[in-house]
């Protein structure tokens, strides 16, 4: 209930314009600063957000289905319901993953890829060999900020199923904003003098 209340509160127009200025700041941040060529273009960094997107709309259909059976036997949801109701957790889940992951990853996600361009290691591997250890931050994050212990089978769980789309995520915004797949060697130091 309170995560469909949350979902419609981020689908207001207030929200969006919100989040549209987060990822715009966060952007003028990393081009204005950077004192190396930026590892991919404006073009390109808008392309893999939008991919990004399209990954959470994929993950939220995946994890949203119930068969209409299990839906009325374990949630008592009627079959003239069913449709609506598969509708509701989709939209929600779609809404609350995509405004996650795109803050995520304008305040984390980006500037690391920024960072590690500028040491030669802007690569599609390399931001999915950084994804593993930001998704374990994010479990204790997660898990931390949790009103109860959660089980070692559920903790379990919720680190593959994180480290898993975050890995996921990593390649489909590499791929998608045109990340190279080798390390390029950065410029020695010893050039400069």
């Amino acid at each position: 209930m309170e995560a469909g209340w949350l979902a419609g509160a981020l689908w207001d127009p207030i929200a969006l314009a919100v989040l549209a200025v987060i990822l715009l700041v966060s952007t003028a941040m990393l081009y204005s600063r950077s004192d190396a060529p930026p590892p991919v273009s404006i073009a390109r960094l808008a392309l893999g957000y939008v991919v990004v997107v399209l990954m959470c709309c994929g993950f939220a259909a995946a994890s949203s289905y119930t068969p209409a059976d299990e839906a009325g036997a374990r949630w008592g949801i009627p079959p003239e319901r069913y449709w609506s109701a598969l509708l509701v957790e989709f939209s929600t889940l779609w809404v609350l993953l995509s405004y996650g992951v795109l803050v995520g990853m304008a305040i984390i996600g980006v500037p690391v890829l920024f960072a590690m361009a500028r040491r030669g290691w802007g690569t599609v591997p390399g931001l999915m060999a950084i994804s593993v250890p930001i998704s374990l931050l994010f479990l204790v994050a997660l898990t931390a900020l949790s009103r109860r212990a959660l089980s070692r089978r559920l903790a379990l769980d919720a680190a593959l199923t994180i480290l898993a789309m975050h890995l996921v995520l990593s390649l489909g915004f590499g791929v998608a904003a045109g990340l190279p797949w080798r390390r390029k060697t950065p410029p020695s130091r010893m050039s400069d003098s």
